[in-house]
């Protein structure tokens, strides 16, 4: 007989991993994780007494998470992952201004005559028209009893 005070635990059928206390280092990139709402702020904050930066997440004055506690160099070392990350995270989407729209890169020739004469010195090249291509295959059936059979039929392909 089942004890009657006994704990249940949810379980689901497909587990996961929380964030957990300090999602700062390591965010997982996918889909299936969601992005934060619009509520959660991502504060940074200067505490010049212990000379650390206080990053937090807060919803309104209330924080989410625990706050993490960073020296200069770490602030740095992370800030630079999180420019690197999202650098990247751009260059992938194509959400950059000098993104290449045909099939030339942009040229930009310096000069103010220029940029005066034509309203600015970025020249697209963007090719148009088409192009042909025609394919033709050749296909000779020779009745010649002295030459061998499998010689008799030829196929050639004409570009």
């Amino acid at each position: 007989m089942p004890h009657i005070n006994s704990p249940q635990q949810d379980t689901l059928k497909f587990q996961f991993e929380d964030q957990g206390q300090y999602s700062y280092d390591k965010q997982e990139e996918s889909p299936l994780y969601l992005e934060s709402p619009s509520n959660i702020k991502d504060t940074v904050e200067y505490d010049p007494a212990t000379n650390e930066y206080i990053i937090s997440k807060k919803i309104g004055n209330y924080d989410y998470r625990p706050s993490k506690r960073m020296t200069q160099e770490e602030y740095q070392e992370y800030q630079f992952e999180q420019a690197l990350r999202s650098y990247w995270r751009n260059r992938a989407r194509g959400n950059n201004a000098d993104a290449q729209t045909g099939l030339f890169p942009n040229l930009r020739l310096g000069g103010e005559a220029f940029d005066k004469i034509f309203g600015d010195n970025a020249i697209n090249i963007v090719p148009m028209g088409s192009a042909e291509l025609i394919f033709k295959i050749n296909v000779n059936n020779n009745e010649n009893p002295t030459i061998s059979e499998n010689l008799r039929k030829t196929t050639t392909f004409d570009f």
